[in-house]
């Protein structure tokens, strides 16, 4: 009896075997992992070469590791199970983390094709008014669950992971610039305004969140964002500085910031756009006369960096405001300037696992949105991924806004400003961008390109 059981257990395990690589050899492949937002590994090239040197086989290992069949519901248990090991007196965790502290995450096409097919399905996008045309917050939305200030600033459990702290739910990083760098942006800001004495130049810096609402016990871990900020619009001779911290301050009970994401939301980039009215002498739009909607059950960026299960618990929502102006919308690709694609400012059909998608689209090198206000006013904004929500509600101020992303637009900003007889120029970056040299570096460059 007991070598019939032994035997049985060989033969199911030998099959069960067989059958998880066969079936993990013939299913369809995916080339991306939305769950982790990055391109997953293709079949090794064969060659003897590559097999005597070892190349081959461990691009096959490689290769079955990242297309094993349950992966993507694994990865998650695995680390749930890594984060039981040991003695946890206060839960600290440290993930590998670079690209996020230049800015650097990016929405390909690619990946936001992947989940951006037209829906009808009203759970997915929702908005809720009062009789009065009032928003309100409705306990349907995932929204403000675990992101109050006497949730965040109690005496919360952190663990932190390189640069991505996870306290109480939510998701942190820590700032390490200094007034140095800040000053060296404000030069840069200067310089623009200096070359182009009919414009008015704004450099509007954005904190993270973790200037709000990282508890205080944990804010000698880094430096303050807000008072960087400072440092640069002190330094600024010619131009203006946007004082988005003293906006954010006023609203901290508010939705501003993604548990999951490194980015603001709809409604903090809301609250930035009205310091830039504020510094503009403009008149913001009442948010309550634009048309609110919510893209349900989005993870963030640092989600998908560190497949945390607390943030898992913690899941985030994207809320956006339409405005009533009718507009037309162009934007080029990187490689492709010679040609403009038809397209909206708003990509409302995005899907929950590309929903920041639902701003501009993605990091396009050029946009370009018109209007038929006849402000006779046009406006420049030069940006990163943070820049897309606020960009959005500039079509109330202008007659065209041309959204220049600087890591991949490549042009003479100079002859541009001209040519489009652009009158407002704002620079809308993360803190952690205006202190990294390498973007402030193509910031600059841009303007010292000369026109072929």
């Amino acid at each position: 009896m007991k070598k019939a059981f032994q035997y049985a257990f060989i033969y199911l395990l030998a099959y069960s075997l067989l059958f998880i690589g066969g079936y993990t050899w013939i299913a369809p492949k995916q080339t991306v992992s939305l769950n982790e937002k990055r391109k997953l590994a293709t079949f090794p090239h064969w060659s003897w070469s590559n097999l005597w040197k070892g190349k081959f086989t461990d691009s096959l290992a490689l290769y079955f590791a990242e297309h094993f069949i349950f992966r993507a519901k694994l990865i998650p248990f695995a680390i749930q199970t890594q984060n039981l090991k040991g003695l946890q007196i206060e839960k600290v965790k440290i993930y590998p983390n670079d690209n996020l502290l230049d800015g650097n995450i990016t929405l390909s096409e690619g990946l936001l094709q992947e989940d951006t097919v037209p829906t009808t399905d009203s759970s997915k996008v929702s908005e809720v008014r009062s009789s009065n045309n009032q928003v309100y917050l409705n306990n349907e939305y995932f929204i403000t669950k675990k992101t109050y200030l006497d949730s965040l600033q109690g005496n919360g459990m952190g663990r932190t992971s390189n640069n991505v702290f996870i306290c109480n739910g939510k998701a942190f990083q820590f700032f390490g610039g200094n007034h140095q760098s800040a000053r060296a942006f404000a030069s840069v800001v200067d310089r623009y305004a200096e070359q182009n004495p009919d414009v008015k130049v704004y450099a509007a810096v954005v904190p993270s969140n973790a200037e709000f609402y990282l508890p205080q016990k944990y804010q000698k871990m880094k430096r303050s964002e807000c008072a960087n900020i400072e440092a640069t619009y002190q330094a600024l001779v010619k131009g203006i500085g946007v004082d988005i911290c003293k906006e954010i301050y006023a609203h901290l009970d508010e939705y501003l910031y993604f548990n999951t994401d490194h980015h603001w939301t709809g409604l903090g980039a809301y609250y930035g756009y009205v310091a830039w009215c504020k510094a503009a002498g403009l008149e913001p739009i009442p948010i309550h006369k634009l048309k609110r909607k919510v893209i349900k059950n989005y993870y963030g960026t640092l989600y998908h960096l560190t497949q945390d299960p607390e943030l898992a618990k913690n899941i985030d929502s994207v809320e956006y405001f339409k405005s009533d102006v009718k507009t037309k919308t162009l934007y080029w690709f990187e490689n492709q300037m010679n040609k403009a694609y038809s397209g909206t400012y708003l990509v409302e059909f995005a899907g929950s696992a590309t929903a920041y998608g639902v701003f501009l689209g993605a990091d396009y090198p050029l946009m370009h949105i018109s209007t038929e206000l006849q402000t006779n006013r046009n406006c420049l904004i030069i940006k990163n991924s943070y820049g897309n929500p606020f960009t959005t509600y500039l079509v109330n101020h202008f007659d065209n806004i041309y959204a220049i992303d600087y890591r991949y637009f490549h042009q003479s900003l100079n002859q541009f400003i001209k040519e489009k007889k652009i009158t407002d120029i704002i620079f809308l970056m993360g803190v952690f961008s205006t202190n990294t040299p390498q973007h402030v570096r193509k910031v600059d460059l841009l303007l010292r390109k000369e026109t072929k």
